[in-house]
C-alpha cells in the first residue's frame, strides 16, 4: 500500500483545502484480492485502517469512520463512499485560518471558519511563485488571478464544479443555480463535523486557537531571532578578523 500525504507544497496546494491537496496517490496490492485497474470512486485514507483489519483477518470495528476497500477492489463498478471530507487548520503556528470542506463526486464545498474574523496569514511553501505571476498585469484579467484574490480574501463559503472547473477557478457559492448543491453539502458536512465532535463548531473556539497558536508562534520567534543576530554577529567578527589578516580561511572553518 502506498499513500501520499497531501497535494504538491504549492499556496493553492497543501496549504489549502483545495482538490489539489487532497487528491494524492493511492495504491494498493492486495495478492489474490482485485482486478487490477484504476478506480473512480472516493476513497479516504481513513478507510485504511478498516482495510488492514480485513486483509488481517480481523473482526471489523464498527466504530470507525472509514470502510474497507476490499469491495472497490473486487469490483470496479462497486459503489463508494458518497462524501469526503477534510479539514485544514495551519502550515506553521503563524498561519492559523481553518477550513471545513466536503465534497461529493461533482461538486466541493469550502467553509472558511475564519473568514472575516481573522486576518488571512501569507502561506508559502516551496519557493511558490504562483501568486506574484497571477499578479503579473499580463494575467490581470484571467481566472488565475481571480483564484488568487479568493486565495488572499477568502468568502466564508466557497463552491466549487470540479467537474467542469477542474482547478476550481469559479467560486459558485452566492449563485442561484447552484442553491440546492450548495444546502446539501452545507447540511452534509455540519452533520460530520457533529459526528466528529469538532471543537470549532463553536466560533468562540476559532479565536481562543488562533491566540494560542500565535503566543506558540512568539515563543518560537524569539529564539530564532536570537539566533540570527548571533549568527550574523559572529560572521562580521569573523570577516573583520579576516580583513586584518589575523584569521584564515581554514581556521574559521
Amino acid at each position: 500500500m502506498f499513500l501520499g500525504d497531501h497535494g504538491p507544497p504549492f499556496q493553492r496546494g497543501k496549504l489549502s483545502s483545495y482538490d489539489m491537496s487532497l487528491r494524492v496517490p493511492f495504491l494498493i496490492r492486495w495478492p489474490g484480492v482485485g482486478v487490477p485497474g484504476a478506480r473512480s470512486t472516493l476513497v479516504s485514507s481513513l478507510d485504511v485502517y478498516p482495510t488492514l483489519v480485513e486483509a488481517a483477518g480481523l473482526d471489523p470495528v464498527d466504530s470507525l469512520h472509514g470502510r474497507s476497500l476490499r469491495p472497490s477492489l473486487e469490483n470496479p463498478d462497486a459503489t463508494g463512499r458518497e462524501h469526503l471530507h477534510a479539514e485544514f487548520h495551519l502550515h506553521s503556528p503563524g498561519s492559523f485560518f481553518p477550513t471545513r470542506t466536503v465534497r461529493n463526486e461533482r461538486y466541493q464545498l469550502i467553509h472558511n471558519l475564519a473568514a472575516g474574523s481573522l486576518p488571512f496569514p501569507a502561506l508559502t511553501a516551496g519557493g511558490d511563485r504562483g501568486l506574484r505571476a497571477a499578479r503579473d498585469p499580463s494575467n490581470a484579467d484571467s481566472p488565475a488571478a481571480d483564484a488568487w484574490d479568493t486565495f488572499e480574501n477568502p468568502p466564508e463559503f466557497e463552491l466549487y464544479d470540479l467537474r467542469a472547473d477542474p482547478f476550481e477557478w469559479t467560486n459558485l457559492a452566492g449563485d442561484s443555480r447552484y442553491e440546492e448543491v450548495f444546502e446539501e453539502l452545507e447540511s452534509e458536512l455540519v452533520r460530520w463535523r457533529r459526528a466528529t465532535e469538532d471543537p470549532l463548531l463553536d466560533p468562540s473556539e476559532v479565536h481562543a486557537m488562533a491566540v494560542r497558536f500565535a503566543r506558540q508562534r512568539d515563543r518560537l520567534v524569539a529564539p530564532a531571532v536570537a539566533a540570527l543576530v548571533i549568527l550574523v554577529v559572529i560572521g562580521s567578527l569573523l570577516g573583520r578578523l579576516r580583513r586584518k589578516g589575523r584569521l584564515s580561511p581554514s581556521d574559521a572553518g
